[in-house]
């Protein structure tokens, strides 16, 4: 089953409009006990279902009503989607705290001013959910150079973002498992999360 996510972005909907920040298709085969997550980048020009134009794929998000980013996708990509969810910033914090942290490697310290990341040492740092949704949304990443000493742009931009995402989103997942959902903390964080 085939089922699409999208995060809703906080600061365009204040502007009136409202893009996805993050979209992912999971894909699930429970036979074979196994699922694959394809991220698309926001930027993506596509055509815009239900419209004569083209635009970028997260233009085609309306919250709480997902078929128009569902049929943009089939129309594009020949993707079929059973099921949605949206998750707003909101939820994302609490899933995150729910598990009490998600702890991510780092080679050097990195941040990145525009969303408030900042790891300011090398090694495994738990982030909480206020500061994972600064990493999450990071798409300008700054790293300090070890030979150097300067702090250096990561290059990947956007496709660095999705790939940080999808790491962020399997070890929360890992971390979930771990707890187990009768952990009282986990428990009330899904319910949380799902309420909200």
């Amino acid at each position: 089953r085939d089922a699409l996510g999208a995060q809703v972005e906080g600061d365009e909907e204040q502007l009136g409009t409202e893009r996805s920040d993050t979209l992912m298709v999971a894909h699930v085969d429970p036979d074979q006990k196994t699922g694959l997550l394809v991220s698309f980048p926001r930027d993506l020009f596509v055509d815009i279902a239900g419209t004569s134009r083209k635009g970028r794929i997260n233009e085609a998000y309306e919250r709480d009503n997902p078929q128009k980013l569902i049929d943009t996708i089939y129309q594009n990509f020949g993707i079929n989607t059973d099921h949605f969810v949206q998750v707003d910033f909101c939820a994302f914090r609490t899933l995150v705290n729910a598990v009490g942290g998600v702890a991510v490697p780092f080679a050097t310290p990195v941040r990145d001013p525009n969303t408030g990341l900042n790891v300011p040492e090398a090694g495994c740092f738990t982030f909480d959910g206020d500061h994972a949704l600064a990493y999450a949304r990071s798409r300008k990443l700054q790293y300090l150079d070890p030979d150097t000493g300067e702090w250096r742009q990561d290059g990947t931009s956007d496709l660095g973002r999705i790939s940080r995402q999808q790491d962020f989103l399997r070890r929360t997942v890992s971390s979930l498992l771990a707890k187990g959902a009768y952990n009282p903390d986990v428990a009330g964080g899904l319910i949380e999360t799902l309420s909200e």
